[in-house]
């Protein structure tokens, strides 16, 4: 009798569940606010395929009926795929991945391939039936992979990425890459009137202006083009030069290479007019060109979001007396501490600058720079002796309010001075530091902090950082404090002689246990690998 009444109550109460789930306010949602939620639940970027079943939107189709019907329909969750096919990819996946693309409306395909086979298959089976929709295009494959004839019926493009390199040991030279490459966009000259964004990357190709003139008298649409990125192993001062006087409508250019030739075929120029630039990229490996400091090359004044690698200190300092509109700088200046012959006192102001993203060793510029509407600060030290003074001093002369902090040493912090940082930055909501350990007594200098995470700790660090939070969770009791929400520590095993001791151990559980006492994320990681 008793093992009766058990089943008749598993069979009720697995019906209830199942009444209940019936009517759960999610599913009476309206089929529109639905859909935005689901829209908003989607990380940015395209489908990547092969899938993980497990992420969006893939778990969408899995949950009910009505879910997968409303996810189906939505084609923004799926018309922008990017596929990696590699040697003795199965017909079958291209077909399923052809199978996902909605029957109509714009597409988006990245494709990334190893060999002249695969990239075949998949023009068969996954580009060749939406060319005339397909609104982005970016290959990845070998230049003697690119399947030229139906470059001319891409009619709706509107961004197309080339990225072709010579595989080792292929029997093409350069020369013939080339000409693969030039062929394949002569073609789309004919056909995309709407095309607005290039990005050709290829270190089997020698960049030359004669490349591009062949381009532009076989009508690729150079003229209309609002970005440009080019990634080659050479770039000509010249070539640069010529590139821009072919696109005079540009908003963001970005350029990087391994090396800029200049000398030979430099050739005096008028100023270039490019109106509507406001983006500019330059990442050269072996260091900044001086010809570019020049502002009828470059339109410094104007820029608004600027990002410069491998910048020596007397070049950066040119530039930022040009930024008078920059809104949003990331700089790596590159060579050890330097001075000038004459000391320049002058203060750089950087009125609109908002976000600041800085790589360097050259502390002393640091005392130059007010910043009056920094929010967000980035600051990766590659001095032995990370400079909390000096940017102390750069953050109380700028009299600013930053909100998001990033810290990064390639030395140790002087346990006296990192106090001192802190407190000159008490609006700070979330402050990253790596390599930058807190100390017993660190804890009063926080501020308001609501999200901290502290990476490649020594083990001593962790101490303090108990301490910090403990003493903080007992000021939010007694002061009407922002809550600490995340507050996370990462010790590498490396800085371990040995495995953690217990005691460690010991307070990684005592943090873990008071943020689940009070509803916050909290985590001191003792054994992390790296």
């Amino acid at each position: 009798m008793i093992k009766q009444l058990e089943c008749c109550r598993g069979v009720v109460s697995r019906r209830l569940a199942e009444r209940r789930a019936a009517i759960a306010p999610e599913k009476r949602l309206p089929t529109e606010l639905l859909a935005e939620i689901f829209t908003l639940s989607v990380p940015e970027g395209p489908l990547t395929l092969p899938p993980k079943h497990q992420d969006f939107p893939w778990v969408l189709r899995s949950v009910c009926s009505r879910w997968r019907q409303v996810a189906l329909e939505m084609h923004a969750l799926w018309n922008d795929v990017s596929v990696t096919v590699k040697k003795r990819v199965s017909p079958r996946f291209l077909l399923f991945v052809a199978s996902i693309l909605p029957p109509n409306g714009p597409v988006s395909i990245s494709l990334v391939a190893d060999c002249k086979a695969t990239s075949a298959m998949a023009y068969e089976f996954l580009i060749a039936p939406n060319l005339s929709r397909l609104s982005a295009l970016s290959l990845d494959i070998p230049p003697h992979s690119i399947i030229v004839p139906w470059a001319d019926q891409l009619v709706s493009l509107h961004s197309l990425e080339l990225k072709a390199d010579i595989p080792w040991g292929s029997p093409d030279s350069l020369q013939q890459a080339g000409g693969y490459l030039g062929d394949f966009l002569a073609n789309v000259s004919s056909a995309a009137t709407n095309m607005r964004h290039f990005k050709l990357s290829s270190f089997s190709v020698h960049f030359a202006p004669s490349f591009f003139d062949r381009l532009q008298s076989q009508g690729f649409p150079f003229h209309q083009l609002l970005s440009l990125f080019l990634n080659f192993e050479d770039l000509s001062i010249s070539s640069i030069k010529h590139m821009l006087r072919l696109c005079p409508q540009l908003v963001s250019f970005s350029a990087e290479t391994r090396y800029y030739m200049d000398g030979q075929g430099r050739d005096v120029v008028p100023r270039q007019e490019l109106p509507r630039l406001t983006s500019l990229s330059l990442n050269c490996g072996d260091g900044f060109h001086d010809d570019l400091l020049d502002a009828t090359l470059l339109p410094w004044a104007q820029l608004s979001h600027v990002c410069l690698k491998r910048v020596t200190a007397p070049q950066l300092l040119v530039i930022l007396k040009q930024l008078t509109r920059i809104e949003d700088l990331e700089v790596e200046t590159t060579g050890h501490q330097w001075e000038p012959q004459q000391p320049d006192v002058e203060l750089l102001q950087l009125p609109r600058l908002l976000s600041l993203n800085l790589t360097t060793s050259l502390d002393h510029l640091l005392h130059r720079l007010v910043i009056p509407n920094l929010t967000s600060l980035i600051f990766k030290s590659t001095h032995l002796i990370f400079p909390a003074d000096e940017l102390s001093s750069m953050i109380l002369q700028s009299g600013c309010t930053l909100k998001n902090v990033f810290f990064s040493s390639g030395g140790r912090c002087h346990f006296q001075t990192l106090p001192q940082l802190l407190a000159a930055i008490p609006s700070v909501i979330t402050l990253t530091m790596n390599d930058i350990g807190f100390h017993q007594g660190d804890h009063e200098a926080i501020g308001r902090l609501r999200f901290l995470e502290v990476f490649e700790c020594r083990n001593t660090d962790a101490f303090g950082f108990t301490e910090m939070v403990q003493d903080r969770m007992k000021l939010e009791q007694e002061y009407p404090f922002s809550p600490l929400r995340k507050a996370w520590c990462v010790v590498p095993i490396k800085f371990y002689h040995s495995e953690p001791s217990n005691r460690m151990k010991g307070l990684a559980q005592e943090i873990e246990a008071l943020g689940q006492e009070n509803g916050r994320d909290f985590k001191l990681d003792v054994t992390a690998q790296t």
